[in-house]
């Protein structure tokens, strides 16, 4: 379990370090460039001038805020790792090909002005990095756990008895061999937003981490060795090899 923790810290850290040099600075231009919206009664109104895409990250095409209030924004020439368009009735968000739909609450009143927006990143990105931190931290630790208690179980059921695999020794190997898979999906996350890498394959990368997972899992079954059926045997295998040379 310790190991876990560590593991999930590990992961948390790297994910935060990701918003906070990634993600941060982008909500800071997006407050930057905006006009200003107006949200009552489930109605967002704009601030005349806003242009329908509010920011485009240029650089490698990492996130893309499009207002739509009358007509349909432009459609983008790239594809984007996330793409949120607010509408009247609500924001529709776009992320690694998955599509959502978010609906204004009916009692929900925001006006946001471009000096509050400023203002709001600038004084809360802190703490935006903590609830990050505490989110990925648990996120790691359950999904981790989870894998190791479903690895514990297949090696004590599947592993022949002679390698002398139970419950506990099983959840311990299960445990280090989620360490390979989690290294390589926070690799591939800071390689996606570096090079701009196509979100359907960060959308998969959990597929690429079953697949480490179950390849270490059997490396570390297999390298166990066999233990004796009886120890008697071997010790009375090596008393009589030594009457046998003396």
């Amino acid at each position: 379990m310790s190991y876990l923790g560590l593991l999930g810290g590990i992961g948390a850290l790297a994910v935060t370090l990701f918003f906070g040099t990634q993600v941060v600075p982008v909500l800071r231009a997006v407050a930057r460039q905006t006009n200003g919206f107006v949200l009552a009664r489930g109605r967002l109104a704009v601030t005349p001038g806003t242009p329908a895409i509010v920011y485009d990250d240029g650089a490698h095409g990492m996130l893309l805020v499009r207002v739509a209030v009358d007509q349909e924004p432009p459609a983008p020439e790239r594809r984007y790792d996330a793409e949120v368009t607010l509408r009247q009735r609500g924001a529709d968000l776009i992320f690694c090909g998955h599509a959502f739909q978010v609906a204004w609450p009916p009692e929900l009143a925001l006006d946001a002005q471009r000096l509050d927006a400023i203002a709001f990143v600038d004084s809360w990105w802190l703490l935006m990095c903590m609830a990050v931190f505490g989110a990925a931290m648990a996120w790691f630790f359950l999904t981790r756990l989870v894998y190791a208690l479903i690895g514990s179980l297949l090696l004590t059921a599947l592993a022949p008895p002679a390698r002398g695999i139970g419950f506990t020794r099983g959840f311990n190997l299960a445990a280090h061999a989620t360490t390979a898979g989690t290294l390589l999906m926070l690799a591939l996350l800071w390689l996606a937003a570096g090079y701009r890498l196509d979100p359907l394959l960060v959308n998969w990368s959990w597929l690429l981490y079953v697949l480490v997972f179950f390849v270490y899992l059997a490396g570390a079954a297999g390298a166990l060795l066999s233990k004796p059926a009886s120890p008697w045997k071997e010790q009375g295998g090596e008393k009589n090899l030594f009457l046998k040379n003396s």
